[in-house]
C-alpha cells in the first residue's frame, strides 16, 4: 500500500507531505485547489512522462517521491531482489523517486538506486492503479479491456509465464531467421565459390605458367617475320661481307710493312672475319628453332584468349590468377554453416512456442471460464449505479501476442431489444465513465491489487447513486487501499479518513486531514456550496451517522 508522498516543487506544490493510512481516504476541495495536482505528482513518480512545465515557477528542480509497504507483496520484494534494488535494512518498504530538471531532463530512483523509466513503471504498476478523470477513454481499448479481465481472473501469475514464454519466442525466432539468412547466404556464397574455382581450375594453369605463354605467342607470332630476317643477314653476311672480309684480308697480307698500326689492323679484320663466321652459325641454329606452326599459334592464342576471359571475370591480372585460386580455395575450406547451433536454435524455438501455446491455452481457458461471471458481476454492480437495463458481454477473437491467443472487446446493450454493439457506438460519455467505474471496481474486488486512486470516478452522479459509490468503495477498501478525490459528500462521509486540498494565498496547495467538527464543515459546503448553515451542518452529521448503516 502507499504509505507516504513527498511533494517538492511541482507545479503549485512548493512542500507537501501526506501520510495515508489503510482503508479509504477521500481528498475533497473547491474546484482549481490542486486535488488533481497531486495525482499529476504521483503519476509522475510511477514514470510518467515529465516536462519543464512541471516544475514550480522560479524553482531549479521539482522532485516527488512516494513509499509503499510491501511486507506482505511477495512479487515486488522478489522484483526488487533481482534487480539488486531493495532495502536491506528496511525490506519491508520501498521508497521510489524522481527528479526533473530546468533542462527537461529527469532521473528516477527506487530506494538509492537510479533506475530507467521502464524499470520504475514495471516496478510501481502492481502497486497502484489510478483512475483518472478520463479513464473511461482506455476503456475503449482492447489491451485494457483485455487487462481488467485478467485482474476479475487473477491470471497475473499465469499472463506473466505467457508474457515471457512468448518473449523468448518471438527473440529465439528473430535469432533463428537471423542464422537461417546468415546460412543462406554463406550456401550462396560456397556455390559462387565453387564455380569460380572450378572455372580457374579449368585452365590448368601453374605458377609462371601464364608469363611463358606470353613469350611463346609472342616469339610463335613473330617466326616468319624472324626468319626472314635472319635469311637476309645470313646471306648478306655469305655473299657479302665475308668475302670482302677475306678480300680485304688478302690486299693488306701483300703489303710488306711491319708498322705497328698496319699489323693491328691486319689483326682486327682477321677477327672480324672470324667473328662473322662465328655469328652466321648461330643464326642459322637460331634459325632452325623457328617453327612456322600456324595451328600452334592458333592454339596458344585461343589459351590466352580464355585465360584473360577469367582474369577480367575475377578482376585480377592473369598473372595473379593461381594466388586468386589459391585464396578462394582458402575462403571455401573457411565456410562452414553451424549446423549444431541451427539445430539449437531450431529446438529453442518449438520448446518455447509450446510453453507459450500450452500456457496461453490456460490462459483462455480461465478467461473464457470467468467471462461469464464477469460479465454477471459488471451488470449487477452497473444495475446498482442506475444503469439497470445494460448487459455487457465480452466477444473473443482469436489472435497471438504477449498477452495470449485471443484478443477481447466489451459489448455494450442499453435497451433490451436491441443487440450489443462497441462501447464507443452505443454508450454515450456518462454511460462510458460509469461502467469502467464499476469495472475498475468489480476487477478490483477480485484481483487484490494494493492501492486504487480515482481521481472524480464519481463525477455525474449524486443522491442514491453517490452513496451506492461510497458504500462501494468502502467495500473494496476491506483488501484495497482506495483513494478517492470526490466532489460528492455522500461519498466522503464514507471514508476512513477525509483530507482537505485548499489553495493558500500564495498560490500553494496544502492538504490537511480532518477530523470532528472540520469534517463536519467540509461536509456542509460540499453539501451547501460556499455558505455553511447550521441545516448542511446538520444533514452532514447525518451522513456521517450513516456510515455504518
Amino acid at each position: 500500500m502507499l504509505t507516504q508522498l513527498n511533494i517538492c516543487n511541482f507545479v503549485l506544490v512548493e512542500n507537501l507531505e501526506i501520510a495515508f493510512d489503510p482503508g479509504m481516504t477521500v481528498l475533497t476541495g473547491e474546484s482549481g485547489a490542486g486535488k488533481s495536482i497531486l495525482l499529476g505528482a504521483l503519476g509522475l513518480v510511477l514514470g510518467a512522462r515529465s516536462t519543464k512545465r512541471d516544475i514550480r515557477a522560479g524553482a531549479g528542480r521539482c522532485e516527488i517521491s512516494a513509499e509503499f509497504s510491501i511486507g506482505d507483496n511477495e512479487a515486488a520484494q522478489s522484483y526488487l531482489e533481482q534487480l539488486d534494488l531493495a532495502d536491506t535494512t528496511t525490506p519491508q518498504r520501498c521508497i521510489v523517486r524522481r527528479v526533473v530538471r530546468t533542462d527537461g531532463r529527469s532521473q528516477a530512483y527506487i530506494n538509492t538506486s537510479p533506475v530507467n523509466l521502464n524499470v520504475l513503471a514495471e516496478f510501481c504498476s502492481p502497486l497502484i492503479d489510478i483512475h483518472g478523470q478520463h479513464e473511461h477513454q482506455r476503456l475503449l481499448d482492447g489491451r485494457t479491456q483485455l487487462a481488467w479481465l485478467d485482474d476479475y481472473s487473477a491470471n497475473n501469475e499465469i499472463l506473466e509465464t505467457v508474457t515471457n514464454a512468448f518473449s523468448l519466442w518471438r527473440t529465439a525466432k528473430a535469432d533463428l531467421e537471423i542464422l537461417q539468412l546468415d546460412s543462406q547466404a554463406r550456401t550462396e556464397r560456397s556455390d559462387l565459390l565453387h564455380y569460380q574455382v572450378a572455372e580457374i581450375k579449368s585452365l590448368g594453369l601453374n605458377e609462371g605458367e601464364v608469363e611463358n605463354l606470353d613469350t611463346t605467342y609472342k616469339r610463335l607470332s613473330q617466326a616468319k617475320e624472324i626468319r626472314s630476317t635472319i635469311e637476309k643477314i645470313d646471306q648478306s653476311i655469305r655473299d657479302r661481307l665475308l668475302p670482302e672480309t677475306t678480300q680485304w684480308n688478302r690486299d693488306l697480307q701483300e703489303i710488306k710493312d711491319d708498322h705497328a698500326a698496319l699489323t693491328a689492323a691486319r689483326e682486327l679484320l682477321n677477327s672480324s672475319e672470324i667473328q662473322l663466321l662465328e655469328a652466321e652459325s648461330e643464326l642459322r641454329g637460331y634459325a632452325e628453332t623457328l617453327e612456322i606452326d600456324e595451328q600452334g599459334l592458333t592454339d596458344l592464342g585461343q589459351r590466352l584468349t580464355a585465360i584473360h576471359d577469367v582474369s577480367r571475370k575475377h578482376r585480377v591480372k592473369t598473372t595473379e590468377l593461381v594466388r586468386h585460386q589459391k585464396a578462394l580455395e582458402d575462403e571455401l575450406d573457411s565456410m562452414s554453416v553451424d549446423e549444431q547451433q541451427l539445430s539449437t536454435l531450431t529446438q529453442e524455438v518449438e520448446q518455447h512456442e509450446a510453453l507459450f501455446r500450452q500456457e496461453a491455452a490456460k490462459l483462455s481457458s480461465t478467461r473464457k471460464k470467468h467471462a461469464v461471471d464477469f460479465e454477471r458481476d459488471v451488470c449487477s454492480t452497473l444495475a446498482r449505479l442506475s444503469l439497470p437495463g445494460v448487459r455487457l458481454t465480452l466477444e473473443f477473437d482469436e489472435a497471438e501476442s504477449d498477452t495470449g491467443l485471443e484478443t477481447i472487446q466489451y459489448l455494450i446493450a442499453t435497451n433490451h431489444p436491441n443487440p450489443p454493439g462497441r462501447l464507443q457506438d452505443i454508450a454515450s460519455g456518462g454511460e462510458l465513465a460509469r461502467i469502467s467505474l464499476a469495472i475498475q471496481v468489480v476487477a478490483a474486488e477480485r484481483s487484490m491489487l494494493p492501492c486504487l486512486i480515482l481521481d472524480e470516478a464519481d463525477i455525474g452522479v449524486g443522491g442514491t447513486t453517490a452513496d451506492i459509490v461510497g458504500r462501494m468503495l468502502q467495500k473494496l477498501a476491506s483488501h484495497t487501499q482506495v483513494v478517492c478525490i470526490t466532489h460528492a459528500p455522500q461519498v466522503a462521509a464514507l471514508a476512513n479518513v477525509h483530507m482537505k486540498v485548499e489553495k493558500l494565498k500564495h498560490q500553494d496547495t496544502s492538504v490537511k486531514k480532518l477530523s470532528g467538527g472540520g469534517r463536519v464543515d467540509e461536509l456542509a459546503r460540499m453539501l451547501g456550496g460556499r455558505t455553511v448553515t447550521d441545516e448542511t451542518r446538520d444533514f452532514a452529521r447525518t451522513l456521517l451517522a450513516d456510515t455504518h448503516t
